[in-house]
């Protein structure tokens, strides 16, 4: 929470500087999902933060996140037809991630697999009805329900 009165593209300039003085990788922790000081590079936050890192021509390995092609991949099926966040947070993020996307493309390794983002309709982003049905009450409740079933079926205790 320092430097509340900076968006987070510049909190991340400002590590990005940091790290370059100082010469060596920083391990930011991000995540809320996974424990023990790791980043999970699967949920809204970690993404997040990961193209803010991009965005600005650096390597999010170099920042405690494990990232490839397969992982870029997977965000971008993840934010279309998985993750939903609250708006505000879509409408305070999105936008500076993609201008700094625009801003920075010389310096940005592997552009093409960033690519899509520079045009992705970030105001749709809850919209799609896939995320609708599997983020829906009776979907999650389906899912508690078959957890139940599975944890005490004979299908637990096989090899």
């Amino acid at each position: 929470h320092d430097g509340y009165e900076w968006d987070r593209q510049k909190k991340i300039q400002y590590i990005i500087k940091r790290r370059k003085r100082m010469e060596k990788d920083v391990h930011l922790r991000v995540c809320w999902k996974v424990s023990g000081g790791i980043n999970c590079c699967r949920c809204e936050k970690c993404y997040r933060t990961i193209l803010e890192i991009a965005s600005e021509g650096e390597d999010p390995n170099c920042y405690g996140f494990d990232w490839d092609v397969k992982g870029m991949r997977q965000c971008k099926r993840d934010m279309k037809y998985r993750i939903m966040d609250a708006q505000f947070n879509i409408d305070q993020f999105y936008p500076e991630i993609q201008k700094s996307f625009r801003l920075n493309k010389e310096k940005i390794k592997n552009y093409a697999q960033y690519a899509w983002i520079e045009n992705y309709d970030f105001s749709k982003f809850n919209n799609s009805i896939i995320k609708r049905v599997c983020n829906s009450y009776c979907f999650a409740k389906m899912g508690r329900i078959l957890k139940k079933i599975f944890r005490g079926s004979q299908w637990k205790n096989q090899d």
